[in-house]
């Protein structure tokens, strides 16, 4: 399941193909049309019905679907008009672009009618080469951890590399988790990010409406 922008997917899809060559794989999920990079400022902007049938003959199928970015956020933006603070880095996509794109996935996974032994989440742009006993790995952790709780909602995921203590952080480099756990992570995804953004900008207006409980939480 692939999200967010689709930098260097021609490449990607190379090393995917490569890194399971044992297996059936089906690849879907969201991009958005524009292509960024920091610290250089880089952007760049694809009409998003051309993109989406090149990525859709890149990965051969017809479960990628492409957003236009700016239209995408001015109108999430448009909805929170009253609060400017976080009116304007909703228009610009600032800390939700990932979280978006990653909901707008899992939509389509949902659609899909087909059992997946594992789902793996990861953007365009990662190059992943696992030997074949690190995927049998993870497939074990996943069905230990449906088996021990009885549960089919699971989520695998590593984070370490995120060093960001103040704020909420969207792993998004590579998780895995299973058909029924991708989904459900996936819901109301949006929505639970800008109730996280309003609380950022309005801390100093809630926290005396706040007990001293919700207060610490």
């Amino acid at each position: 399941m692939l999200f967010g922008e689709p930098r260097i997917y021609e490449a990607g899809k190379t090393y995917f193909d490569k890194a399971f060559i044992d297996c059936n794989i089906d690849y879907f999920g969201h991009a958005w049309n524009t292509e960024t990079c920091e610290p250089i400022n880089f952007y760049k902007e694809y009409n998003h019905k051309n993109l989406q049938q090149k990525l859709q003959n890149t990965y051969q199928t017809s479960n990628i679907v492409v957003s236009d970015y700016q239209q995408e956020f001015k109108k999430l933006a448009s909805i929170h008009k009253n609060t400017p603070a976080l009116a304007a880095p909703i228009a610009r996509g600032i800390r939700l672009n990932q979280w978006r794109s990653f909901e707008k996935a899992t939509k389509i996974l949902n659609k899909i009618n087909k059992d997946y032994d594992l789902i793996i989440c990861t953007r365009y742009d990662i190059v992943y080469q696992p030997a074949p006993e690190i995927l049998k790995r993870v497939i074990d952790i996943v069905n230990n951890a449906k088996n021990a709780v009885k549960n089919e909602n699971i989520i695998v995921t590593d984070g370490s590399y995120s060093k960001n203590t103040n704020n909420i952080s969207m792993q998004d480099l590579v998780f895995f988790g299973t058909k029924d756990g991708v989904i459900k992570f996936g819901k109301n995804f949006t929505r639970n990010r800008l109730k996280q953004m309003f609380i950022d900008v309005n801390h100093k207006v809630l926290l005396p409406t706040l007990n001293k409980v919700e207060q610490k939480l």
